[in-house]
């Protein structure tokens, strides 16, 4: 992207857009799934993996700014997908949890540098993601799988409980569709009926990158404390140079 290109970029992420709520579900006990269109504006043209800005009001009507990712590939309708955790007290997400069908605010973006640009076309792609640390690795796995590409590429996925999971039964569709792609669930709190994996994602690293094979670029999105820890591992026991882990944290 030459330089103009960039200032024409920045220029429209900074725009603010209205936005009107008009679908919205619940992906598991915590996790809302909202989606978006753009009333009045431009359209966001964003790169999965990329975020936006929400701006809400705040208990007190206060100005409350929140950045999400969003959670699908883009859409020639211009909608927006986000998947947002219910944090106790905390009142973005309980703004975002309670707002109805209909309503409206504003967003600027989309920003990020979290990109599937950052790999060679030909590298394989292992994404690890906790919670909805996965949420923009749907919308950057979504696009790979519609590319055409025939490059191999591994989801790792750790959450608490099997109600946690979440798009579970999409994600087993688009494995079953797609045979480059391999997806393992870990479960941290796993019911006594849980026959997957369990732990947390770092423990199944060199089982998922033996079965991805190649030289794979990492891509890693979930709280600091995991990311730091997959890092480690993949610098310090499997051999991967800074420059092939992408990461983006939540905290």
């Amino acid at each position: 992207m030459d330089a103009e290109a960039r200032r024409a970029a920045m220029r429209a992420a900074r725009e603010r857009r209205r936005a009107e709520l008009v679908g919205a579900r619940m992906l598991g006990p915590a996790v809302r799934e909202l989606d978006f269109v753009v009333r009045e504006g431009s359209p966001v043209a964003f790169a999965p993996g990329q975020y936006v800005n929400l701006h809400l009001a705040g208990r007190s009507d206060a100005p409350l700014a929140r950045s999400y990712s969003m959670a699908a590939a883009p859409r020639a309708d211009g909608r927006l997908r986000f998947a947002v955790t219910r944090v106790e007290g905390g009142p973005g997400s309980e703004a975002l949890h309670g707002l109805p069908v209909g309503a409206e605010l504003e967003l600027d973006g989309p920003w990020g540098v979290f990109t599937l640009d950052r790999a060679p076309e030909d590298a394989p792609l292992l994404f690890v993601a906790t919670g909805t640390g996965l949420t923009p690795i749907r919308a950057m796995l979504e696009a790979e799988l519609a590319s055409g590409r025939e490059r191999r590429v591994g989801l790792l996925f750790g959450c608490r409980t099997e109600a946690d999971r979440l798009w579970p039964e999409e994600l087993a569709e688009w494995a079953a569709a797609h045979e480059r792609l391999a997806i393992w669930t870990t479960l941290s709190k796993g019911s006594e009926a849980w026959e997957g994996r369990r732990g947390w994602v770092q423990g199944h690293l060199a089982a998922a990158l033996a079965e991805l094979g190649g030289e794979p670029h990492a891509f890693v999105c979930g709280l600091r404390a995991m990311i730091d820890a997959v890092r480690a591992a993949l610098k310090e026991t499997h051999g991967f140079d800074r420059k092939r882990i992408h990461t983006e944290r939540y905290d």
